[in-house]
């Protein structure tokens, strides 16, 4: 290979004349002052020692022209070794590419473990100034990670997110759903009253089971807020004979009837539920068993009845009308 002053290292023998022993000395200091820098690696024939060619030594120093990096020669710890030889990066700081463009030209000359950094004072490149990793020899891109890039194996968690750090703005308004939220997490104090809007309250969210007894107070309740479509109400019209259905979500039930016939009334479902009936025609009505109360035949014309579940029965009145 062409390089400066031959770029070798001689030890003169005892047959060397002196003019000839004061050029190779030289011309090996020459090289060991320029760390054999050159396009390629030093060969055997470079390296010659009492006449015989000894090849690349652990610890020489390799300054490569074609890619601006200084390598050392390790033959126990060298990995791939792509400039050639012995010659590894192993144990010598990070490269220095002009952008991201110059690190996929070179990559072919980069090994496992190095990190190179992408500095760069043009104006096109300057905005990726990045640190990457080498994590294979494979020689190319696929193996270059950047480390400024969080990593996407699960491995952030909770504890690593400040308190405050998460805020409003940097949330989607989509991305907050149920599934996300831990039912114990939300608790009264994590809520602001005025946050808690109809607009926000999807209609079968809002579940008997999801309220406490004691949360909901009358100055929670705005006076236009609740509305007959909020309080479930049962609503029946029946003719002639027939069963009256007692729901067991509603709280009242109101039966209209007509014609003639006898209206029967199962046992209720809870405690304190009511019902009230009307009949514009003949009807006599058959409480479920056990109920109290005095009954007026078919000249009952309206009645209402209170269920008691300790008793297992309803209270009942009827009455006629002029």
């Amino acid at each position: 290979m062409a390089l400066v002053d031959s770029n070798t290292y001689i030890e003169p023998t005892a047959g060397t004349s002196l003019n000839a022993s004061r050029s190779q000395f030289n011309n090996s200091l020459r090289s060991l002052l320029t760390n054999f820098k050159s396009a390629a690696t030093p060969s055997a024939t470079n390296i010659t020692a009492s006449g015989v060619n000894i090849g690349n030594q652990d610890g020489m120093l390799f300054r490569s022209a074609a890619t601006n990096a200084l390598y050392i020669s390790d033959s126990v710890h060298v990995k791939s070794a792509p400039v050639g030889g012995n010659f590894t990066r192993v144990g010598i700081g990070n490269r220095v590419e002009n952008g991201i463009g110059a690190l996929a030209a070179n990559i072919a000359s980069y090994e496992i473990g190095e990190l190179v950094a992408t500095p760069s004072a043009s104006g096109a490149l300057s905005a990726n100034a990045r640190l990457y990793l080498i994590t294979d020899n494979s020689a190319a891109m696929s193996g270059v990670k950047d480390m400024g890039i969080p990593p996407t194996n699960g491995s952030i968690v909770n504890t690593m997110i400040g308190i405050g750090a998460i805020t409003a703005d940097r949330m989607g308004t989509s991305s907050v759903t149920t599934v996300k939220i831990n039912d114990s997490a939300v608790t009264t104090a994590k809520i602001n009253d005025s946050a808690v809007t109809t607009d926000k309250i999807n209609d079968s969210a809002v579940t008997t089971d999801k309220l406490n007894d004691s949360a909901v107070t009358t100055d929670k309740l705005g006076a236009s807020a609740v509305t007959q479509s909020k309080i479930l109400q049962n609503v029946q019209t029946h003719t002639n004979s027939s069963t009256v259905t007692v729901n067991a979500l509603a709280l009242m039930s109101y039966v209209k009837h007509s014609g003639t016939g006898t209206l029967t009334v199962g046992a209720g479902q809870f405690d304190g539920q009511t019902i009230n009936i009307r009949s514009n025609g003949t009807m006599t009505i058959s409480w479920s068993a056990g109920s109290q109360g005095i009954s007026l035949g078919s000249d009952a014309k309206l009645a209402s009845g209170i269920y008691d579940s300790d008793e297992g029965y309803w209270f009942f009145s009827e009455t006629v009308t002029t």
